[in-house]
């Protein structure tokens, strides 16, 4: 119960963080934001995310996953690599 209240509140927040900047940017799509979230929050978001309908969701999800999957791959990549000494 409690993950599902903290997915919601997370979600809440990023919602609202996104909607100001949409009125903030607005006639701007090119412009791109950089957010920094732990694995456990952007979890939280995914899980979130999920709850809404899949025709507004999906696309974001999609773009989450794969970002995750690669910078997760690119950093054991550089774990695995052999210190020289």
């Amino acid at each position: 119960m409690k993950t599902k209240i903290k997915a919601a509140t997370i979600l809440f927040a990023v919602v609202i963080l996104l909607s100001s900047f949409s009125n903030f940017t607005k006639g701007s799509n090119d412009q791109t934001l950089k957010f920094e979230f732990t694995v456990e929050e952007v979890n939280v978001i995914f899980e979130g995310l999920g709850e809404l309908p899949a025709k507004k969701s999906e696309g974001l999800r999609i773009k989450i996953y794969q970002t995750a999957q690669e910078q997760l791959k690119a950093q054991q990549q550089t774990q695995s690599v052999p210190k020289k000494n």
